[in-house]
């Protein structure tokens, strides 16, 4: 295996396969392992701390064999949202989501996540979704007050991809790393920091 001169093991990255047969449990994976290759990044860099959140479980059977083997196990509760972190001071929460068509409907967003995230976002937090048109190879950031907007106000129960691009931050593909997702996060929430130093 060839490493980089500074030892630093090379990071393999999947491409991305749209004719894969994805079920309803699996749908965000392939999303998730990018932000996860991109959160290691941000992290080793010490540029930005986001985690991806365990599934809360309840453990029922231990192997016999294998004290570390689970073989008997439910979901304790639901899930908030998938990452959590920090990033210049603020914390941050949010969600994945892929969609393979050009809507992305807001009731796959669970009302536990959408709720978290609200008060995440009322707390001073920064609290979005990321989401993936797969048809399109775009990301996107959706920050929740338009969400919120859309779904208090009773106006769209889906996204579509125009609403995503007018509304949203493009998330750039790129090798290292695989998504620039703090150059989107600048864009959402800390363009006057960016306009203060130019000045």
């Amino acid at each position: 295996m060839i490493k980089y001169p500074n030892g630093q093991k090379t990071i393999s990255i999947e491409k991305n396969n749209l004719n894969a047969n994805t079920n309803r449990r699996n749908m965000g994976m392939s999303l998730e392992k990018e932000v996860a290759l991109s959160a290691q990044y941000y992290i080793e860099h010490n540029l930005a701390f986001f985690y991806k959140k365990p599934t809360p479980i309840r453990v029922f059977k231990m192997s016999k064999t294998n004290t570390h083997m689970i073989t008997e196990a439910y979901y304790d509760a639901k899930s908030t949202t998938d990452y959590n972190g920090m990033y210049k001071t603020k914390y941050i929460d949010f969600e994945c989501k892929e969609t393979k068509t050009h809507i992305f409907s807001l009731d796959r967003l669970g009302d536990h996540q959408y709720s978290h995230l609200k008060m995440v976002d009322s707390m001073g937090g920064l609290a979005f979704v990321l989401l993936r048109f797969m048809t399109k190879d775009e990301t996107y950031l959706i920050d929740i007050k338009y969400i919120t907007y859309l779904k208090d106000k009773g106006l769209k129960n889906s996204l579509n991809y125009d609403d995503a691009k007018e509304n949203g931050y493009l998330i750039e593909s790129s090798y290292v790393p695989r998504l620039k997702i703090l150059d989107a996060m600048d864009s959402a929430y800390f363009k006057d920091e960016e306009r203060e130093k130019i000045s």
